[in-house]
Order: structure tokens, then C-alpha cells, then sequence
């Protein structure tokens, strides 16, 4: 394999990855938020963006698991993003709280020197309630509300988020690049030969 083919394979590799990378997410990141007795409030699966937003975290995508009990259905848009957004109990969004019952909320994921929630959190539903997950006072706090309605639990616990899980595009791609990495090098390989020349 001369030199130019070796550049056409990396140069077709480098075109396969785009155009086959898919543009969902930069990682998946593990959550459990467990309360001071090692009960599982909440566990799932937290999906974000491949950019840094203006304040330095990850938008958040998505959102999968269980809360109390609950099976989460998804995330709650911020259309404000990267401000906060104030969700009401009527179902309507505002970029400015009220003077009646809210939930505060960026949906931003902060993955700096170590990986955290702030203060205004998640938002996501399940199909009966809505949750708030958040860091506030040096705890982390899980609300929820039944849909519609102006009354809330809360409970505080700790939040353990785990590294990030590649995509399964991210392994495929990083397996075809050791193949053909392999392959060069078997090729070049094969090609050295030896000669002896008696003087």
C-alpha cells in the first residue's frame, strides 16, 4: 500500500466519521439521588449536547429513568435556554418568576472539574407529576407536583452522576479506526525485504 492509498483510506475514514457520526448528543451520563437512608429516589439516565452553552455547562436533551416510583416520560423545554425558565401550575412557561406557586429551572448539566446540577435543575414529568431536581444549600433536592396542581413533596438526598457512556457510533468508529491502523501497519510489514549482498 503506497503512500497514497494510505492517505485516500484515512482521508475515506475521516469522510465515513462525519457523515455517519450522529449529531444527538455528546454523552449519556448515569444519575441516582438517594436519601440519607440509601433509598433510591430517583435513577436514570441523563442525555446532553456536544457544545459548552454561554455559562459553561451542557444543555440537557433528554432524560430517562424513575422518579419515586414514577417512570419518567421526558424532559420539560427550556425556551429561555441558557436562562432560567419558571414553570406554573397551569402548564405555561415564563422567563420571570410570580408571586404564585413555580418551579425554576435551566436544564443545564455543569461537567468542569467535577460533574453537577445548580440551583434552578431539571425539569421532567412522568405522565401523573412533574419533578425538579436541583442543588441548593449544599443538598440536593428532588420536588415533585401532580400535574395541574399547586401542591409539592420534596426530598433531599445525594446525587451520584457517573461518567460519561459513549455512543455506540463512538465505539464502531473507534474499532474501524484500530482495524485499519492494524492493517496499515501488517501492510508495511509484509513489504520490507531483506537483501544480503556478499562483498
Amino acid at each position: 500500500m503506497g503512500n497514497r492509498t494510505i492517505w485516500a483510506v484515512v482521508g475515506a475514514c475521516a469522510l465515513a466519521s462525519l457523515t455517519a457520526a450522529e449529531p444527538a448528543y455528546a454523552a449519556e451520563f448515569v444519575f441516582e439521588i438517594t436519601d440519607s437512608g440509601s433509598n433510591v429516589l430517583s435513577s436514570g439516565t441523563i442525555e446532553t449536547t456536544d457544545v459548552l452553552n454561554p455559562l459553561g455547562g451542557f444543555n440537557v436533551t433528554g432524560i430517562t429513568g424513575t422518579a419515586f416510583g414514577q417512570t419518567i416520560t421526558g424532559l420539560i423545554n427550556n425556551p429561555y435556554s441558557p436562562n432560567p425558565a419558571y414553570y406554573f401550575v397551569d402548564g405555561h412557561t415564563s422567563p420571570t418568576p410570580d408571586s404564585g406557586w413555580e418551579f425554576s429551572y435551566d436544564n443545564i448539566l455543569f461537567a468542569n472539574d467535577s460533574i453537577y446540577l445548580d440551583a434552578p435543575g431539571l425539569l421532567f414529568q412522568s405522565s401523573t407529576s412533574i419533578f425538579n431536581l436541583f442543588y441548593s444549600g449544599g443538598t440536593y433536592t428532588l420536588a415533585s407536583a401532580p400535574i395541574g396542581q399547586a401542591s409539592y413533596t420534596i426530598a433531599n438526598g445525594n446525587l451520584d452522576i457517573g461518567a460519561a457512556v459513549p455512543e455506540p457510533a463512538t465505539w464502531a468508529l473507534l474499532l474501524l479506526g484500530f482495524g485499519f491502523v492494524g492493517g496499515a501497519m501488517r501492510s508495511v510489514r509484509r513489504r520490507q525485504t531483506f537483501s544480503v549482498s556478499y562483498a
